[in-house]
């Protein structure tokens, strides 16, 4: 998987815009409700795997299950000028 992706900049803010689709996606396509937060919980873990660019020093900010209605959907996605994805 991670081969796969390596020729794609995955850095934090992909990743969090990227979880962030993904979560709106479950309705969108009738995930089942019981299966969301084992899910969820497995693939925001391997998310953090598939970082490829670190652009910066902590660690990936983690995103749990419960949090995520008012975590990451309220949040603005935007791109600096050199196309990078960032969450405002």
């Amino acid at each position: 998987m991670r081969r796969r992706h390596y020729p794609f900049t995955i850095d934090e803010a992909a990743r969090e815009v990227w979880l962030r689709e993904l979560w709106l996606a479950f309705d969108d396509v009738g995930f089942p409700a019981q299966l969301r937060r084992e899910y969820w919980e497995w693939v925001e873990a391997f998310s953090i795997r598939m970082i490829n660019r670190r652009t910066r020093r902590a660690q990936p900010r983690r995103f749990p299950f419960a949090d995520m209605p008012s975590r990451l959907l309220h949040v603005e996605v935007a791109r600096d000028p050199a196309g990078h994805v960032a969450m405002v």
